[in-house]
């Protein structure tokens, strides 16, 4: 029988390694795996996120823009508020109907990446007709966005989706871990945006005099630089076969998201929804509309108070 020293160095393959005097090819290999297989997995997972992070980095420079924008609408358009109201209401609009029949079949075959882009182009197109706003400008502008928006969230779902199945299969972690990490990452970039754009127009509105063309030309700037980044954004192998095959008619789909206000812990979310929408139609209509206002273009501090 084997001696009871070389039985104990058979447990441990890398001391085989070290202390034999020829080590076999076996050998040799079953250290190389031990010594790569986790910085290679570390590697791969981290791809995706950088990838990801790409992504939220466009959606930041995109949404630091709108996000201050739509919040200003109906203040910034101070001679015509109706104008800011009907262009809010434009947009949703179109979202809700392209959602059912526009966004899934452009990405289908656009691919997210290129979806994105197209979707990016309709919202740097309506921060740009702020500068001039125009009942025939801006509403067309407004229904266009509304179908972008549709392109864009679609693709950045389907994109994130992707990248986040593909860092669960590289890194060996859990699929639903991975997907609350990229959902993370995502909505920290996201969120942020809104509050540094919104700290951008307090900062040049607070200006005295008319700044209002200032604040659209950099938000313009911004918002296209954040389309930019989308043309550097990598595939998703996972984008291409598995998340987008097989999808349902525009008909169909429409049809499902009928049925599904059947299902019981749905219909108890539609009053929730319900508040959502009318709580952000009155922030961003309404309180801008009456409050904001006053305090932008007006600099007596008795009018300040009274408003």
């Amino acid at each position: 029988g084997e001696k009871p020293h070389t039985q104990r160095l058979n447990k441990f393959p890398s001391l085989i390694f070290f202390f034999s005097k020829k080590p076999t090819t076996t050998k040799i290999q079953m250290i190389q795996e031990e010594d790569t297989i986790l910085p290679l997995n570390r590697r791969r997972g981290l791809r995706h996120v950088r990838n990801h992070i790409i992504m939220s980095l466009g959606f930041f420079g995109l949404f630091f823009s709108f996000g201050a924008t739509q919040n200003l609408l109906s203040s910034i358009l101070v001679n015509n508020a109706k104008l800011g109201y009907w262009s809010g209401a434009t947009i949703y609009i179109f979202f809700v109907a392209g959602s059912l029949f526009v966004g899934s079949g452009v990405v289908s075959f656009a691919t997210p990446k290129w979806s994105m882009v197209i979707g990016a182009i309709t919202y740097v197109g309506f921060i740009g007709g702020n500068l001039d706003p125009k009942w025939p400008v801006l509403i067309p502008l407004a229904g266009l966005l509304g179908i972008g928006a549709s392109i864009l969230w679609t693709a950045q779902g389907t994109y994130m989706t992707a990248a986040s199945v593909n860092y669960s299969s590289d890194s060996n972690q859990p699929p639903k871990s991975a997907m609350g990490l990229f959902n993370g990452i995502f909505f920290f970039m996201f969120q942020l945006s809104v509050v540094l754009g919104n700290l951008v127009a307090a900062f040049v509105l607070g200006k005295k005099g008319n700044h209002t063309t200032t604040l659209f030309i950099v938000f313009l700037i911004i918002a296209g630089l954040g389309n930019v980044v989308f043309l550097f954004l990598p595939k998703e192998s996972v984008v291409e076969t598995d998340v987008l095959e097989e999808r349902p008619s525009a008909l169909r789909r429409a049809l499902q998201a009928i049925i599904l206000i059947a299902d019981m812990k749905m219909f108890l979310l539609i009053p929730l929804l319900f508040y959502s929408g009318l709580e952000q139609g009155f922030i961003f209509g309404d309180y801008t509309a009456h409050v904001i206002t006053c305090l932008l273009y007006t600099s007596d501090a008795a009018d300040d108070l009274l408003c």
